[in-house]
């Protein structure tokens, strides 16, 4: 006969076993989250620099009250220096 204990889910088993390490858990849940963030974050700086080049004073950084392209390339290098790129 098999345990009850071995017949439960795997995921529910791996849940009682960690309740001791609950911060430990969620703390590398979030590293994991912001690492995604901070992945998917150069793609669409890239694109935003792109808007800048193209439609200048119309930018989506423009509309943020930026209104120099200088000034709105500055705020993009200061993003990309930030995400760690």
């Amino acid at each position: 006969m098999i345990p009850r204990s071995a017949r439960s889910s795997p995921l529910i088993r791996l849940l009682r076993y960690g309740k001791t390490s609950q911060p430990q858990v969620f703390g590398a849940i979030a590293c994991s989250i912001l690492n995604t963030v901070f992945d998917l974050a150069p793609p669409y700086l890239i694109g935003i620099a792109i808007d800048v080049v193209v439609n200048e004073e119309n930018s989506l950084i423009a509309q943020f009250g930026i209104a120099s392209i200088t000034g709105q390339l500055a705020v993009l290098s200061l993003l990309t220096l930030l995400t760690g790129v």
